[in-house]
């Protein structure tokens, strides 16, 4: 579960972030609310050096469940940003989902460890809550992770699966252009890429994003399918296009999405499902 963890904040920390506040790998870890004295402060100064040597950094609570393994904390990015974040896997579980934000003007928390260990200036109220996204491959799809592969390649690389959350336009934006940018850095390279962003709703699961092949050509999709049947036997909406020069809307009244310079509806290659095979067969 340990590996999982860190599995899942690589791409925010690398390999070998500085450990602020305990050992992870050596399953040494402060419980949430139990800092005492000069602990917060002391993790602090650790957090403000890493940013200021230009080193990733973490610090890492554990959250009291019952049937998962929880932490909260910080993520001190090699470019200076903190974010803050949650992680949680159930027992047995080798990954779990990973949630996270901003964490805008850190400073010590005074009052205990609250959830991230620092104080964050955007933190909503007294529980200590920012908006996040989540990043986890454990959300994607199986069925529209079956039908990528035919518009882009089995070794894409997998330049971010986003979970919206909470509804802020400017995070989804940051998120989105982020994943853009290792798009675009993919297509220099000659490598396939894939952004997928999924939109859950109470009616619909519904996801979007971009491929690329190794060939340049870049494509934009939405996948839809009912949020009660959603999975590799249900009836979807699967439309693509052809997309030059993608680019990031932010919206404040909808989600954020992409957009395309030029789009040009493609045909959508046939894929049969146990589902609509049965309701072939019983005309």
């Amino acid at each position: 579960m340990v590996d999982g963890f860190f599995d899942a904040i690589r791409s925010h920390v690398g390999d070998a972030p500085v450990e602020c506040n305990g050992h992870l790998r050596q399953r040494q870890i402060v419980r949430a609310g139990l800092a005492q004295g000069e602990m917060p402060s002391a993790w602090f100064r650790c957090l403000e050096m890493a940013r200021a040597n230009r080193k990733s950094a973490i610090l890492v609570l554990a959250q009291p469940s019952v049937d998962s393994w929880t932490l909260t904390g910080s993520l001190g990015l090699q470019d200076g940003r903190v974010e803050a974040f949650s992680y949680e896997a159930y027992w047995g579980a080798s990954s779990g989902r990973l949630h996270y934000g901003d964490c805008t003007s850190p400073s010590v928390r005074l009052e205990l460890t609250g959830p991230f260990g620092v104080h964050c200036r955007n933190e909503r109220d007294n529980v200590g809550r920012v908006s996040m996204v989540e990043r986890s491959p454990m959300i994607a799809d199986r069925d529209l992770l079956r039908r990528l592969p035919e518009l882009t390649d089995r070794s894409a690389v997998d330049c971010g699966r986003h979970v919206f959350v909470s509804f802020d336009p400017a995070l989804e934006a940051r998120a989105l252009r982020a994943s853009l940018e290792c798009a675009v850095d993919a297509k220099r390279r000659g490598n396939a890429f894939r952004v997928i962003d999924q939109y859950p709703t109470m009616a619909s699961w519904t996801a979007t994003g971009l491929v690329g092949d190794q060939k340049g050509a870049i494509r934009r999709f939405r996948y839809e399918t009912t949020a009660s049947c959603a999975g590799p036997f249900c009836p979807a909406t699967f439309e693509i296009e052809a997309c030059r020069s993608p680019t990031v809307v932010e919206n404040e009244s909808a989600p954020s999405t992409y957009a395309c310079a030029i789009a040009v509806p493609l045909p959508t290659p046939m894929f049969i499902t146990i589902a609509s095979s049965a309701s072939n067969t019983r005309k």
